[in-house]
């Protein structure tokens, strides 16, 4: 198998394993790869670097630009209505001033990027300082070189976007072991994201449950028209019994549905696990 150098590294860091993806310039995918945590692991960067050390030297992988995901609910997240029209060094000093009160946290001790939605009104995501300093200490123990540390609800919905294209609104809910990933999804507008952390045994025991309880929740304000999962808690799971709770279609998404896809037919069984890793690599291409 040939890795590009000059693809981008997709580096999702879930709660019992990291999930590595990359794309050619085709868009698809020539790496693909879960490496599992050892157990009780927590969330200690050090750990996070030796597994992906090990990852990187096992595979060979000779790409150096990589992609990190932050988790949702380590970020501020705020819609902001300007004062008045403003161009981009002037939204940028304004937010200077008026951070701290939208966001809560002196503009010292936080990062911040944003996007214009539509004239004068921007999405503002900002996270402490101290989270990207992490994010820049795996970067810098494993020799790679950031491109960009994106959010995960962000990559999930990029991802689906890339995979299926949707018109309609939808429910996407991603599932990893201890924690459930909800969002809606307009074609490639974000609508809602919510995080749940469920006691793992929980969520095994009832995951069905859950999951529908997470759909019935949006369908009353969104009314989508599809279910789609994802996670690697999904890995070997029959989730037949959704299709009749949510009475709309149910898909498991699947990276590696694509035509052109360069992988053995082992992988299949990691698609649930790859999605966010693959909305990540996607930061390769302008559009995404």
């Amino acid at each position: 198998m040939q890795i590009f150098s000059s693809s981008l590294l997709g580096i999702d860091v879930s709660e019992n394993s990291i999930q590595l993806l990359a794309l050619d310039k085709n868009r698809a995918i020539n790496l693909c790869a879960r490496f599992p945590f050892k157990a009780n692991h927590g969330d200690e960067v050090a750990n996070i670097i030796v597994v992906l050390k090990n990852a990187i030297d096992e595979l060979k992988i000779t790409i150096k630009r990589a992609a990190l995901s932050l988790s949702y609910s380590a970020i501020i997240h705020k819609t902001v209505s300007l004062p008045c029209a403003l161009d981009e060094r002037a939204l940028e000093n304004f937010l200077m001033l008026n951070l701290e009160k939208y966001v809560g946290i002196s503009v010292d001790q936080v990062s911040f990027d944003y996007c214009r939605t539509v004239e004068n009104v921007i999405n503002l995501i900002a996270v402490r300082k101290e989270r990207i300093a992490k994010c820049l200490a795996i970067f810098k123990a494993v020799k790679l070189k950031p491109m960009c540390i994106d959010i995960d609800a962000f990559a999930l919905v990029r991802a689906i976007h890339f995979l299926y294209a949707p018109t309609d609104p939808l429910v996407v809910i991603n599932v990893d072991y201890g924690n459930v990933l909800t969002c809606v999804m307009d074609q490639r507008n974000l609508l809602h994201v919510h995080k749940d952390f469920i006691d793992d045994q929980e969520l095994s025991d009832n995951l069905a449950q859950h999951i529908a309880h997470d759909w019935q929740i949006c369908l009353a304000s969104y009314h989508p028209t599809h279910l789609i999962l994802s996670g690697a808690h999904l890995i070997n799971k029959n989730l037949n019994e959704l299709n009749l709770s949510v009475n709309r279609p149910v898909t498991i998404a699947n990276p590696m549905k694509r035509d052109a896809v360069h992988l053995v037919s082992a992988a299949a069984e990691l698609a649930p696990a790859m999605v966010i890793a693959l909305g990540l690599a996607l930061r390769r291409f302008d559009g995404y």
